[in-house]
């Protein structure tokens, strides 16, 4: 890699960094490969209170900038949707597979009547 001995830090390098961030937990990761992020810069218009949220959690320290909060917001945004599709992904096959099934299942009213006294428990419960 043309750029590998760029990045090596000596013992004394380390150190210096160490005393620097006295109290702080610091972590080096050695590696062979160097990658260096694709940063592409967006506009986005926002709503003043979100704006404001934005804002507030850099000046308290939570983040170190603006885009730093925005990204974190798209990391959980992006996780809750894998999530989601992970959910519906299981339904439709829960549903297939019921669809495909040819057994007689449950009778309706016995449903609906364990149902209904289980809730009435609760609700009776619930009123002492």
């Amino acid at each position: 890699m043309p750029f590998r001995d760029e990045f090596k830090l000596t013992h004394y390098q380390l150190w210096q960094a160490g005393e620097l961030l006295a109290g702080s937990v610091v972590g080096f990761i050695a590696t062979e490969v160097y990658l260096v992020p694709t940063i592409e810069k967006l506009s986005i218009a926002l709503p003043t209170e979100m704006a404001a949220l934005i804002r507030s959690a850099v000046d308290a320290g939570e983040y170190s900038s603006n885009s730093e909060v925005v990204r974190d917001a798209l990391r959980d945004w992006t996780h809750k949707r894998n999530l989601r599709e992970q959910s519906l992904s299981n339904l439709r096959k829960l549903w297939q597979q019921a669809v495909a099934d040819d057994s007689d299942g449950l009778e309706p009213d016995a449903v609906f009547d364990r149902l209904e006294s289980k809730y009435n428990g609760r609700a009776k419960a619930a009123k002492q």
